[in-house]
């Protein structure tokens, strides 16, 4: 499953529910949280974390918007958490 993060309220909801081979992607204010979660499947848009002076942190995997359709396809099922 990808869980797409968009607001800094929907993370405790979407580590509630995670498991295993899921993927997380923060957008929006979300990527205020990027750091929250640790695996090798954790992405962060890389428009909206620059758009807002962050640094992208190391272990967090920033993709842009033709990489976020991918993931969508990728995936079987999503779920938006705001």
């Amino acid at each position: 499953m990808l869980h797409i993060v968009s607001a800094p309220t929907g993370l405790n909801s979407c580590k509630s529910v995670l498991e295993n081979g899921d993927a997380v992607l923060f957008i929006g204010d979300a990527v205020y949280c990027a750091r929250s979660i640790h695996s090798s499947s954790t992405y962060v848009l890389r428009s909206d974390i620059e758009g807002r002076g962050l640094p992208i942190p190391t272990d967090v995997n920033p993709i842009d918007y033709d990489q976020f359709v991918d993931l969508v396809v990728e995936y079987t099922s999503s779920v938006t958490w705001i």
